[in-house]
C-alpha cells in the first residue's frame, strides 16, 4: 500500500478529515485521531484497531503492534510514495 492508497482509504470513511499533529498527516473522525502517516517516517502509516482486529491482522499482515491504553495501535511499512 502506498501513501495515497492509505490516504484515499482514511478519506473514505464517513465523516473523516484530514489534519496535521506533530508534523505529519492525521486522519479524524469528530476530532478524534484514528490514522496517521510519516511517523516515525515516511515510509509508515498507523491506524488504531481494537486488540482483537489488531490480533486478526497481524496474522496475514507484518505490522508493528503495540498497546495505547485499551485499544491497539499498529504501523506497517508502506511502499514508495
Amino acid at each position: 500500500m502506498t501513501a495515497n492508497e492509505f490516504r484515499k482509504l482514511a478519506l473514505d470513511l464517513p465523516e473523516t478529515v484530514e489534519a496535521e499533529h506533530m508534523n505529519h498527516p492525521d486522519f479524524r473522525i469528530r476530532g478524534k485521531i484514528f490514522a496517521t502517516l510519516a511517523y516515525p517516517d515516511q515510509s509508515f502509516g498507523m491506524v488504531k484497531l481494537s486488540l482483537p482486529t489488531s490480533s486478526d491482522l497481524r496474522k496475514p499482515m507484518p505490522l508493528h503492534s503495540h498497546l495505547c491504553r485499551d485499544s491497539g495501535a499498529s504501523t506497517a511499512r508502506l511502499t514508495c510514495t
